[in-house]
């Protein structure tokens, strides 16, 4: 079906690469999310093809809800961070950026279609074939994002997507880079206690605990919901304990995502890609950087000046000394002239 130019608007975007963009698309209805979070609609083009999905601050919310800006902020920074590792060789089942604008009305990212179905839906434990699938899936989801130097920062049941035999893991809005400070915030069972903390820095195994929370359940059928600490695996098939020994250990003893696949006798490779791909990257990370300053009516921070070495009024007398020294040599010129 194509759809009525009538009905089409202009969204001027930025690609990950930097690359302004172009586009005619039909906009679907906004749908809230039930708790906090950004608002989304489908992008569809001319002939009625879903695009992607927008996920963005409507107006008036934002006001009401700035952390929102923030959440918009890492799902793009995050984006463009995994856009520039894997490049051409993207992985199909993590979520996409394909463009943003901060500096819009309405400030928004678009990304890949949702694919599959949340693992909250599923209602069951999987079957043994499957509870593999999933396993390889969600490690492999997270070395990816580890290889990059994001941490998802919101693995749950209703991030991480079942899409007949695959796992596909989406909203990157509570992301961060490997080594940035932690910032509280999180619930539990998905986010381990430093994270709910916001104590020590990031690190490739922050999703690890949601990671074994997800996996206990879609394996037992039993929901984590109301666990502050890792379950109890004593009763348990041994088979998932050893899988699940030490991720609910402390951020530094949990093993990380590799370790995990191995345990699972699966391949642990991942693309080649390339962190070569120009100064477009840069370029439009500083243009975003700017674009969302301005939105937030934040000065862009400017680098801290050299402190005198010398106190405020040593340097007050000392430069009053200075005037009064060269008014008499004039003086003195003067008399010697006449």
């Amino acid at each position: 079906m194509t759809v009525d130019d009538a009905a089409l608007e202009e969204l001027r975007l930025t690609a990950p690469d930097g690359t302004r963009r172009r586009l005619m698309v039909r906009l679907g209805p906004w749908r809230k999310p039930a708790g906090p979070g950004l608002s989304t609609r489908v992008v569809y083009n001319r002939a009625g093809v879903e695009l992607g999905v927008m996920r963005a601050v409507p107006s008036g919310v934002g006001a009401a809800h700035p952390a929102l800006y923030d959440a918009l902020d890492r799902e793009v920074r995050a984006g463009v961070r995994l856009a520039r590792r894997y490049s051409a060789e993207y992985p199909e089942h993590l979520v996409r950026l394909l463009g943003y604008e901060f500096a819009a009305r309405v400030p928004f990212a678009i990304v890949t279609p949702e694919q599959g179905e949340p693992v909250s839906r599923i209602g069951r434990a999987l079957l043994l074939d499957e509870q593999r699938q999933f396993q390889v899936g969600l490690f492999r989801g997270l070395l990816l994002l580890a290889e990059a130097g994001v941490a998802h920062g919101s693995i749950s049941a209703a991030t991480v997507r079942w899409d007949a035999g695959a796992v596909w893991i989406g909203d990157l809005s509570a992301a961060a880079f490997h080594g940035e400070p932690r910032r509280p915030g999180g619930v539990a069972p998905w986010c381990s206690p430093e994270q709910r903390a916001g104590t020590g820095v990031t690190g490739p195994t922050d999703d690890m605990w949601a990671a074994g929370m997800l996996t206990y359940q879609v394996v037992t059928g039993r929901s984590v919901t109301g666990l502050a600490a890792g379950p109890d695996l004593t009763q348990r098939a041994p088979a998932l304990r050893d899988l699940l020994a030490g991720l609910f250990d402390a951020a530094d003893l949990r093993p990380g995502p590799e370790r995990i696949l191995v345990r699972l006798r699966s391949d642990a490779d991942v693309p080649a890609g390339t962190a070569d791909t120009g100064p477009e990257f840069e370029i439009g990370l500083r243009a975003f950087d700017e674009a969302r300053h301005r939105k937030l009516a934040v000065p862009v921070p400017q680098p801290p000046q050299k402190a005198s070495p010398l106190p405020g009024g040593m340097v007050v007398w000392l430069t009053g000394a200075a005037v009064l020294l060269v008014l008499v040599a004039v003086l003195l010129v003067v008399a010697v002239l006449r």
